[in-house]
């Protein structure tokens, strides 16, 4: 577990030859923080115990943020015992009890074997330019669809800090091809995003980047006119 700026730490994504994982991210203070992504349940002992070791007791947690359904980002949420917080339009792919918003596609869901539907029970629904105070600090609900249709971002535009899930990595972007997901949804998305100028990018893959808007910029830009 790392700082990577204050008030924002990160448990990196665990590497495994099955199932991905991926990045956690801890927003606020040790006496009152949120959680975002809980990764595919896989190594979720060594996670509660890296939060543990850095002074962060579960109790002092408001709630789990899940920036989309996939698997490797919801399969670990059951054991923090937390108020879980999902898009309003997840919500209600979890209320239609879709296995393919989960899985991502019929034949992951093969794929993923024993790995089971988690049961997810959602505290609170999130709409599209909410603003949730964390810590003293404004972050803004962004509806993102384009990896899935229920992904969603958060921006802190004090210090212009992007949570993105599986929409944007450092150096490239989600997948478009699993369900929910879509080239013009994905397109629309980034262009949202590009118009904030973020200078910090916290992928739910893979590395961070830390001030540099203009590597965040050229990675949008590339997509974009890609996508056109």
């Amino acid at each position: 577990m790392k700082e990577v700026l204050p008030g924002i730490h990160m448990i990196p994504e665990a590497q495994s030859l099955g199932m991905p994982d991926c990045n956690i991210f801890v927003l606020g203070t040790r006496e009152d923080f949120v959680i975002i992504d809980t990764g595919n349940g896989s190594h979720t002992n060594e996670k509660l115990s890296a939060l543990s070791r850095n002074g962060f007791d579960l109790k002092n947690c408001r709630y789990l943020i899940l920036t989309h359904l996939h698997l490797d980002h919801i399969r670990g949420a059951s054991a923090f015992h937390r108020p879980i917080v999902v898009s309003d339009v997840a919500a209600q792919e979890m209320k239609n009890n879709n296995a393919e918003a989960i899985f991502g596609c019929r034949v992951l869901q093969k794929m993923a074997g024993d790995f089971e539907v988690p049961i997810i029970e959602i505290a609170r629904r999130v709409h599209d330019g909410e603003v949730l105070t964390i810590a003293r600090k404004d972050w803004m609900v962004m509806h993102t669809p384009g990896h899935s249709k229920g992904g969603l971002c958060l921006f802190y535009d004090e210090r212009a800090v992007l949570i993105s899930g599986d929409l944007l990595f450092a150096d490239a972007i989600g997948r478009m091809d699993l369900y929910g997901g879509g080239e013009s949804e994905m397109r629309d998305s980034l262009q949202r995003i590009a118009s904030l100028r973020p200078r910090t990018l916290l992928p739910g893959h893979g590395p961070v980047i830390v001030n540099d808007a203009d590597r965040i910029e050229r990675t949008i830009s590339q997509a974009i006119h890609y996508l056109s």
